[in-house]
């Protein structure tokens, strides 16, 4: 049975901030969101006709806003009919961990002549409210570290390289990692601190090593269950 997911308020919300937003784009918006917030599990099934049924509206933008998410590997088709919630594989992590890395220390070395006071605030009013955060608010959290890892890659300046990742930006939250302790939690908050600090200082040998240093740390607590789709 499809689940509502809140879809009520959610869809006033999405109306509200974009008031002319089409049904394909609406539906798209709010799957991508049930699979990057965690509320469909890895491998679960989307049933079309309950879908149509519990947002009003009909098959079409359903099927277009689906075959939006299979290009973005974040659906898959399996059979004829079937669609389900795309479980990545170790190879897809390490894939995405490659590419991230590559941007992010690329904007760093940009970064080492173009940051600005307004982008050492944003990154240390980010802290701020990391520091916030209690080990069960898990959304709060890589929503957190995302938006400071956007952050960091914006004080490059550079257009293409910004652009680039926030292309990929929705994956690498749909790879999300397991934030399970506080230990962790620490640890990264810990991690960002430094490459804050490295970054004001202009290191950029150490902001390169506690930049991979850091990612790397990600990429070992993410998710990458077995196929297996309900």
């Amino acid at each position: 049975m499809e689940q509502d997911f809140n879809y009520a308020q959610r869809v006033i919300a999405k109306k509200q901030q974009q008031p002319f937003i089409n049904q394909t784009t609406l539906v798209y918006e709010l799957l991508r969101d049930d699979v990057i917030f965690g509320y469909r599990k890895l491998g679960s099934k989307i049933n079309q006709d309950q879908l149509a049924k519990v947002l009003n509206v009909s098959r079409s933008p359903i099927r277009e806003a689906i075959n939006r998410l299979i290009k973005e590997s974040i659906l898959i088709k399996r059979g004829d009919r079937s669609y389900y919630v795309y479980i990545p594989t170790i190879k897809d992590i390490t894939y995405a961990s490659e590419f991230r890395t590559a941007l992010e220390v690329s904007a760093m070395q940009l970064a080492m002549k173009r940051v600005s006071s307004q982008d050492i605030n944003c990154l240390r009013r980010n802290i701020n409210e990391q520091e916030k955060c209690k080990p069960q608010d898990k959304n709060r959290i890589i929503t957190l570290d995302l938006e400071f890892h956007d952050c960091l890659v914006a004080c490059s300046k550079s257009k293409y390289i910004v652009q680039s990742y926030r292309r990929y930006a929705t994956h690498f939250r749909h790879l999300r990692y397991r934030i399970s302790s506080l230990h962790l939690q620490e640890t990264i908050l810990s991690q960002h601190k430094d490459i804050l600090l490295a970054l004001e200082e202009k290191d950029i040998a150490r902001l390169e090593k506690l930049l991979i240093m850091h990612l790397n740390t990600a990429e070992d607590f993410m998710q990458a269950p077995e196929y297996h789709y309900e």
